[in-house]
């Protein structure tokens, strides 16, 4: 009996998804990202506009200097901490955006390969409900072991961050305080003095965090077999199996 190819991933089109990828996190880091290279030096220019902007009102009489250069640190502190949350929520938002543009395109592509075999609605509604995890249920009965690449970690790190990026508190929020607490770490103080623990509020990237999802997203398109054939594929997961049997049963 001929072996039958279920799924393929063409070399064009993983190339394709490659360079996308690679293409958003590049343009992300140069129109945006980049943006924010010179906060310190923006952060002096804003205190000397200030001070500028206060000279017309200084009366040598009635007003001290050093009250007036005191209140320009102080403008100029507030504004580059501002600068700062803005960009880590700048960073955020691009983790957020490659991580979302992975999972959409990994649905897409399961779900025209399989419609090729399983025609109907409930197949196609299943693949696009089912969560992140039961999904890497469907891809390990394919006989390909995605939960022990070492692209994972760092797959479902970013899958966590991005989760307590967009909802706050929740499970992801615990599961990121379990599995990856050094995402909510406090900087500002050291941890034996803190009173609280930390909170959604706290949740922090860096540059190479963005790298390390990055990487292992172009990991994960890389190791896609370009074949995998029906012999290598065992049981089907119990809510793919229902929604392909009603699927069966309307054609």
């Amino acid at each position: 009996m001929v072996d039958r190819v279920l799924f393929q991933m063409w070399g064009p089109f993983r190339d394709g998804l490659i360079a996308s990828h690679q293409f958003y996190v590049s343009e992300a880091r140069t129109r945006l990202l980049s943006q924010f290279g010179t906060m310190k030096e923006d952060a002096d220019r804003y205190a000397e506009d200030w001070l500028a902007s206060r000279a017309p009102y200084f009366n040598p009489d009635r007003d001290d200097p050093a009250d007036a250069y005191q209140q320009a640190w102080d403008e100029s502190a507030s504004f580059y901490l501002q600068l700062e949350d803005l960009q880590k929520a700048t960073r955020l938002s691009v983790i957020a955006g490659m991580y979302h543009e992975w999972e959409k395109q990994l649905r897409d592509w399961i779900t025209r390969e399989l419609g090729r075999l399983i025609h109907g609605s409930h197949t196609r509604a299943a693949l696009w409900k089912a969560t992140i995890d039961q999904l890497f249920d469907f891809l390990e009965c394919w006989d390909w072991p995605v939960r022990s690449r070492p692209y994972f970690q760092p797959l479902h790190q970013c899958h966590l961050v991005v989760n307590v990026y967009k909802h706050g508190e929740g499970i992801s929020f615990e599961k990121l305080r379990k599995d990856a607490p050094q995402f909510l770490k406090r900087d500002d103080f050291p941890e034996p003095l803190l009173r609280f623990p930390p909170d959604y509020t706290d949740l922090t990237v860096a540059d190479d965090d963005l790298d390390r999802f990055s990487d292992a997203i172009v990991a994960f398109w890389q190791d896609v077999r370009e074949n995998t054939f029906a012999s290598q594929i065992n049981d089907l997961p119990k809510w793919l199996e229902k929604a392909i049997e009603k699927d069966r049963t309307e054609a």
